[in-house]
């Protein structure tokens, strides 16, 4: 932190940093440079919640006072399990559906799945504590249609936070007909939600016997370079002799913005492959210089034709050394 001017005949600055959010003190004092100049060099600690958190440096001198506010995101260890081989959120409100934990014949991973019985239903799962959005980018679950029937009109649909929520409609992402596990994914994006996860209802149509698995909230993953504090303006350390920003929007369903950094002169491959190791597409390949470049992937493989929902690796290599990001397509 550094001072224009010190106010005249006024006692020294009084400038200490507020790392409560972070599991620190209220009041840690700054180290002293010399008289305009102030710095905080200290270990972070994240705690054990994900989610947006402040770090105040405060400032004041005779009657004047000032704060300067740096957001730290905090992503989340790990997914957020809601189901996986047991309930690990607690039942909510169910209706016109008898569910069975325990399933053990019919298995998307692990050893149980979540049988259930519906007649048309609602399916609510709560969180122990609510959990803060920030760092993850969707629910993804495993859907297996059983004997399960969708009617005149089928639906499937999941509502977040309350009654009177607009459903988001899945129904799109299944099909009935197609007697295997099937995938289905949420971009958290689509919700617009406005605070913490505090429940998550599934409500449909479908009437006999299927089966859910694997239902979860996947956690982001940050492959940038580490940095102290991710301040709001995005400012990051300074680049390594190449880098990958996580891709914009992810998940997507339409394209997606992918931008990279390099530091010095060469040649320069980015290509996308699926979890297969197959290439899909090749989106950059030759000399560049030092800069930053971003390039858009609309999903589409060399061919021009869309791939199928599911995730892609993003490689940039340069010389012998390369760095992979995942991403996500919804469709």
């Amino acid at each position: 932190v550094r001072l224009r001017r010190q106010l005249e005949g006024a006692e020294p600055a009084q400038r200490t940093a507020d790392r409560s959010a972070l599991d620190g003190p209220e009041a840690l004092p700054l180290q002293v440079i010399n008289d305009q100049t102030y710095r905080l060099e200290a270990d972070l600690s994240a705690g054990e919640h994900n989610g947006r958190k402040k770090l105040v440096v405060h400032l004041a001198q005779g009657d004047e006072e000032t704060k300067l506010v740096h957001s730290v995101v905090v992503l989340p260890r790990e997914d957020q399990v809601l189901f996986a081989d047991e309930l690990a959120w607690e039942q909510g409100a169910l209706y016109s559906a008898q569910l069975d934990p325990t399933h053990a014949d019919t298995v998307f991973a692990g050893q149980r799945a979540l049988r259930v019985d519906a007649r048309g239903f609602t399916i609510e799962f709560l969180p122990r504590a609510p959990v803060a959005q920030v760092g993850y980018v969707g629910l993804r679950m495993a859907l297996h249609p059983g004997t399960a029937t969708g009617g005149f009109r089928p639906s499937l649909g999941l509502v977040v936070n309350g009654e009177t929520a607009r459903p988001l409609s899945l129904i799109d992402q299944i099909d009935l007909d197609l007697n295997q596990w099937q995938t289905v994914e949420i971009a958290l994006d689509e919700l617009a939600l406005d605070g913490p996860i505090e429940s998550l209802r599934l409500i449909g149509s479908l009437r006999g016997t299927f089966y859910l698995d694997e239902i979860r909230l996947v956690a982001a993953q940050y492959s940038g370079g580490v940095t102290a504090v991710r301040e709001e303006d995005n400012r990051i350390a300074a680049p390594r002799e190449f880098a990958i920003d996580p891709n914009y929007p992810n998940p997507f369903n339409s394209s997606t913005t992918i931008r990279y950094r390099i530091a010095s002169p060469g040649r320069v491959r980015l290509e996308i492959f699926d979890l297969q190791g197959q290439k899909v597409k090749t989106l950059a390949d030759g000399d560049v210089g030092p800069g930053v470049y971003q390039v858009e992937w609309d999903g589409t493989d060399a061919s021009g034709k869309p791939v199928a929902t599911g995730v892609y690796l993003v490689r940039l290599q340069k010389g012998t050394a390369s760095l992979v990001h995942k991403m996500l397509l919804l469709k």
